[in-house]
């Protein structure tokens, strides 16, 4: 034992081990650990948290104006997306983010065309695509979540018009729903932090009293 601690390299080896043990003693963690650390994501595939008075209450703070129509809607956004399997208050998020909080200003979309979400805008100018009801648009925005977070097959018939194009499974966290984020160079909208955007306005609205 005594040959083996004259070694430099050994003497090396034990001063790291024993550092390495005081450190998980203690609760510490290493640089290189610190470095590796997994960001935990949001998946989309999941149970809603949000409850429809906290999303009413916090659509009505951002738009006292909302119309009533809108206020009358949202449970929808929780009954399809449990259908589905996907969170409702994710998709309400991000129908307050395209919508401007369904006042509709500067959107491409407006209130009658039943889509909330910019399906269809894939360029300036676009009128995007239309719905014949609430429901059914809503229906086909969380279809078109449900294409990116996993490779489930939907429950209900398919409505969204394009779901065939996304590639199955390419997004499963919200914070990869933009193209410049989603390690595969694929996702819901082109512009920077667009999964960001939306947890933001989810933060809000699970902050917000029912």
């Amino acid at each position: 034992m005594t040959l083996w601690l004259m070694n430099e390299n050994n003497l090396a080896k034990l001063a790291k081990a024993e550092a390495e043990v005081i450190a998980a003693h203690f609760g510490l963690m290493k640089k290189r650990d610190a470095e590796n650390a997994v960001t935990e994501y949001t998946k989309i595939a999941e149970e809603t948290v949000a409850t429809v008075e906290q999303m009413r209450n916090y659509l009505k703070a951002k738009n006292p104006a909302v119309a009533q129509s809108v206020l009358d809607m949202i449970p929808l956004y929780l009954s399809e997306g449990a259908a589905e399997g996907i969170r409702g208050d994710i998709a309400f998020a991000q129908s307050c983010l395209e919508t401007g909080n369904f006042a509709f200003k500067g959107s491409a979309v407006t209130l009658d065309q039943n889509n909330f979400c910019g399906m269809g805008v894939t360029r300036r100018g676009m009128k995007g695509n239309s719905f014949g009801m609430p429901q059914l648009g809503i229906r086909a925005q969380i279809q078109h979540l449900k294409a990116y977070a996993n490779g489930e097959p939907l429950v209900n018939p398919v409505i969204d018009p394009r779901f065939r194009y996304v590639s199955r499974g390419c997004a499963p966290y919200v914070e990869w729903l933009g193209i410049q984020e989603n390690p595969q160079g694929r996702g819901w909208a082109n512009g920077a932090g667009y999964g960001k955007k939306i947890l933001a306005i989810l933060n809000s609205i699970t902050s917000t009293k029912a």
